[in-house]
């Protein structure tokens, strides 16, 4: 079993609902204790339940996110490039009848960040980092093509397209990087994902500049009271933030 197929295994066993059957499983395993077995799928229940309240998302988010006063121009590391990792496309139809990709979602909100991050240093080359996920475009491609048609940069543009993960992203990345003498980064992506992206980065010789692209998850305009209700918003953040834990894991300590 490689570290992807490990990946995929774990994500699906303990990431939330289903992380909730463990509970009931060890309760069976217990199931001539009747009481020890009732207060483990209570426990289950009483899981279940702050996963899915925006006090408990809000609370494991602020635990990986970049420092909201880190100011990348401030840093003592002077920066050679700027890399930027793909996180999703849309493809559409164009007026000729072939397929067009575009940054979408979270990808879209990634390169915005990077062009203005561009734009404040010309000199330096823009890697973009992603793999073909739709119809044969590459996120690489696709953000190429929105850095083209929304802004006029003066910076070298580098496709890393082979990437289909994380991992990969640095990986890859980081053997263009190396051909050409390059060892230290600003690094863009979402701040949910910022602290695994720049372990891996680091873990394969490259130094990273956080500059977070802020998909904030924050509950400050609810009251105390909302904040404990289980809702969609709040599973979602907690899904995704368990994501970036097992990732670290299996391709960071593993």
């Amino acid at each position: 079993m490689n570290l992807l197929q490990l990946h995929h295994i774990i994500q699906i066993l303990f990431t939330p609902p289903v992380n909730i059957w463990i509970f009931g499983f060890i309760g069976l395993w217990f199931w001539k204790y009747k009481k020890l077995m009732i207060v483990i799928w209570l426990l289950g229940v009483a899981c279940l339940y702050l996963q899915y309240t925006p006090l408990f998302a809000n609370g494991i988010t602020k635990t990986i996110y970049p420092s909201l006063d880190r100011d990348y121009n401030k840093s003592d590391i002077q920066p050679q490039a700027i890399v930027v990792l793909g996180a999703g496309i849309t493809v559409e139809v164009g007026d000729f009848g072939e397929f067009e990709g575009y940054p979408a979602g979270v990808s879209l909100l990634n390169i915005k960040a990077a062009a203005k991050v561009a734009l404040e240093n010309p000199t330096l080359p823009i890697i973009l980092s992603g793999g073909v996920t739709n119809d044969g475009i590459s996120e690489a491609s696709a953000m190429q093509g929105y850095l083209r048609d929304n802004y006029s940069l003066l910076n070298q543009t580098i496709l890393e397209s082979q990437s289909l993960n994380t991992n990969q992203n640095a990986r890859f990345t980081a053997l263009k990087l190396n051909e050409v003498g390059i060892r230290r980064i600003i690094l863009v992506t979402q701040a949910s994902h910022m602290w695994r992206s720049a372990a891996l980065f680091s873990k394969y010789g490259i130094t990273p500049i956080y500059y977070p692209a802020w998909d904030d998850y924050s509950i400050n305009n609810l009251k105390w009271w909302q904040k404990l209700i289980p809702n969609y918003a709040a599973a979602v953040e907690t899904q995704k933030i368990f994501h970036e834990y097992i990732g670290y894991f299996i391709y960071v300590v593993l």
